[in-house]
């Protein structure tokens, strides 16, 4: 099989993941409006606010799981004691170090979770020239999965990432290494502009809509001085073997189409992931947001409703009696504002008797629903009104 069918093999398999990851979509989305305050233009008249239940659901969740993970090396047998108490140290330092940061992204990975009920890592290690070990943050909207492999990533048949970019200088870097493929780079070079704007989304154009929620462009503003190209990142099979490819959507040009053990030693998937819900013959469960959503969709219902009928309270419609208002427009309220009256022209005893308001009854048991409804959420969720603004200790 030459690189051309792989690369094609690839394609399809991103093709078929992403659409099937689809369906996840609208639910994440939803769970990004109610949490960034996102909401549809209102009838006139009508009231449509945002309420703070998601963000709070979410963040006090995230105080409560805020502390990272901590790794204890044990040996197995009395000999292995210097060589763990080395690996020990060694992890400690790398964990700690400045340009590490494992903690935020451990925060960040829980935060995603909480959204779309995957925290996704890309994990690898390099020794030139020193070693490193990296972990990097993958968006879930640009990763893609092999349905058939259920909750074990590590048993998906193939899986990548979209959006990798990489500028001129990277790639003639690459292919003067040797590393990338020489003739590639060259033709994707020369067909690359100087200056462009990084279009950071898929091609199913599901990540503006984090941006949209609060009123930002992900790709409108997103100006590099160096040209850029993005690719995929692909983990695919070929005759039983693992391959790692690093490809071009647009032109199906591969930089990088090596087995899998030439860039990754162990001959395990790169990406590593863990689920809030863990469902083993589905990768992409469900999120503690997608619990809290219906709740939070409801109650900011109640609330709009009650803010209608308050509307409809202090502003409501009247009937009045043109024989005694002739200009029924002075009856609006203006301040020190005169209303024309014809004395003695209608059959009704007193001006009070020339108008008539219509009465909206008012709304009971709203805040009684809406405080059970919350209660319901915590105890469900173990995010508790009590808990909500409290971090916990430990």
């Amino acid at each position: 099989m030459d690189k051309k069918d792989i690369v094609m093999q690839c394609r399809q398999e991103y093709q078929a993941d992403m659409l099937y990851k689809q369906g996840r979509v609208p639910d994440w989305q939803a769970n990004e409006d109610l949490y960034y305050g996102k909401v549809k233009k209102s009838l006139k008249g009508r009231f449509n606010v945002p309420v703070p239940i998601m963000s709070g659901f979410i963040d006090t969740l995230l105080s409560k799981i805020d502390d990272p993970p901590v790794l204890r090396f044990k040996g197995t047998e009395e000999a292995d004691f210097r060589s763990t108490q080395k690996i020990q140290s060694f992890w400690d330092a790398q964990s700690k170090a400045e340009d590490n940061d494992y903690e935020s992204r451990d925060l960040d990975g829980k935060k995603m979770a909480a959204f779309y009920g995957r925290a996704i890592f890309k994990n690898f290690g390099e020794s030139d020239p020193v070693f490193k070990f990296h972990i990097i943050l993958t968006d879930p909207y640009d990763f893609y999965v092999d349905p058939m492999g259920g909750g074990n990533l590590e048993m998906a048949r193939h899986c990548g990432e979209d959006n990798i970019y990489k500028s001129k200088s990277q790639l003639k870097e690459g292919a003067a290494s040797g590393r990338y493929d020489k003739e590639v780079v060259q033709l994707l070079i020369n067909g690359l502009a100087e200056n462009v704007y990084l279009d950071n989304d898929t091609n199913f154009r599901n990540k503006a809509n984090r941006a949209a929620a609060l009123g930002l462009s992900n790709t409108t503003y997103n100006f590099t001085g160096e040209g850029q190209i993005r690719f995929i990142e692909s983990g695919t099979i070929v005759n039983g073997e693992r391959y790692h490819v690093v490809w071009n959507y647009e032109t199906g040009l591969a930089i990088r189409c090596v087995p899998w053990k030439e860039d990754f030693e162990s001959g395990l998937w790169c990406w590593t992931s863990w689920a809030t819900n863990r469902d083993p013959f589905n990768f992409w469960s469900k999120a503690p947001a997608d619990d809290m959503r219906p709740i939070a969709e409801t109650i900011k219902i109640f609330l709009n409703q009650e803010l209608d009928n308050r509307q409809k309270r202090n502003f409501g419609q009247r009937a009045y009696d043109p024989e005694l208002f002739p200009n029924g427009a002075e009856l609006e309220y203006r301040q020190g504002g005169l209303v024309a009256v014809r004395a003695g022209a209608s059959k009704v005893q007193s001006i009070a008797n020339g108008i008539f308001q219509f009465e909206t009854p008012e709304l009971n048991g709203t805040i009684n629903l809406v405080n059970w409804l919350d209660n319901i959420a915590g105890q469900k969720t173990g995010v508790t009104a009590a808990a909500q603004g409290n971090a916990a200790e430990q």
